[in-house]
């Protein structure tokens, strides 16, 4: 079995207003080398963030519904944060992301989630979804095996290095499976084996910041070839054939330096309320009354 593996592309009518190039042509191209590689594949897999948001306009929808009727084999898949109203994955067919699906048949593309958190990818493999809590991280996923191999998809703070906010380290996630996709995290992570476990995050399809992580990583989507007799699994990561380094806007300090050093202080001589209420009286009567029923 050969599976071809991406994750957060993000797709939107908006660019990035940090990139200098042709954002849309380049998303197109690194989700045509998707199409390729699906020649050769018997499924392609993504970890969620279709879409930049959960109601995406038509034409953007449009472009990801091209891409599955473009594809050689099924696309298997599940919901980001972004795809989701409020994390509501019981909603999901109100999405972008569910309104698209259910255009197609599973031959085509299998949407998991929590009302389908398990399909059959052969005799031998199954792919189990396990929904992602808004408040914690994920710190476990084990899965009743019925099959001789078992992969997991989520989209969640599971992480190689320590991170500002919530996540859960790959040495520290609790899981039987075989091997575990996972998006999200747009730095991803290399191909790591951990307790007989492979973690695979490719790192966002697209780079849409200044971060450091952004301006120097380059996208990648994975190989994953599986011998199912021997149950032996191997991964390759690649770089997008897109990939230019040179994309992004140069930030330049004295640009806006200017009107940082021009910026004037004022002494207030009283408390923060009683300024705002004295210069209400610059307000009309109407605008008063909303700033009282505000502060009452």
């Amino acid at each position: 079995m050969r599976i071809v593996f991406f994750t957060d592309p993000h797709l939107s009518v908006k660019k990035p207003s940090c990139r200098k190039d042709d954002y849309h042509n380049t998303i197109n191209s690194k989700l045509d080398e998707i199409i390729q590689e699906s020649k050769l594949s018997d499924y392609v897999i993504s970890a969620g963030d279709i879409f930049d948001r959960y109601n995406p306009v038509i034409r953007t929808m449009n472009v990801f519904m091209n891409f599955i009727d473009k594809l050689h084999c099924p696309l298997v898949l599940c919901a980001g944060n972004h795809d989701l109203q409020g994390n509501n994955y019981e909603q999901i067919e109100s999405t972008g992301i569910g309104h698209v699906c259910r255009f197609f048949s599973d031959k085509k593309v299998v949407l998991l989630n929590i009302d389908r958190k398990k399909y059959s990818l052969s005799h031998n493999v199954d792919i189990w979804f396990k929904e992602t809590d808004p408040i914690k991280s994920m710190k476990f996923f084990n899965v009743e095996k019925e099959k001789a191999i078992n992969f997991g998809i989520i989209h969640d703070m599971v992480i190689n290095n320590e991170f500002f906010d919530n996540f859960t380290l790959l040495e520290d996630f609790e899981t039987n499976l075989d091997l575990l996709f996972n998006g999200h995290y747009h730095p991803g992570h290399e191909h790591r084996y951990i307790n007989k476990t492979h973690f695979v995050n490719t790192g966002a399809m697209s780079r849409m910041s200044l971060g450091k992580s952004d301006i120097t990583r380059k996208p990648k989507y994975a190989i994953i070839t599986v011998n199912e007799e021997e149950k032996n699994i191997e991964v390759d990561y690649k770089s997008f054939a897109s990939y230019e380094k040179d994309v992004f806007h140069q930030v330049i300090k004295s640009s806006y330096q200017e009107f940082f050093d021009n910026i004037e202080e004022k002494a207030i001589d009283n408390d923060v309320i009683s300024f705002m209420f004295d210069e209400s009286n610059k307000l009309s009567e109407s605008a008063r009354n909303v700033l009282r029923e505000i502060y009452d």
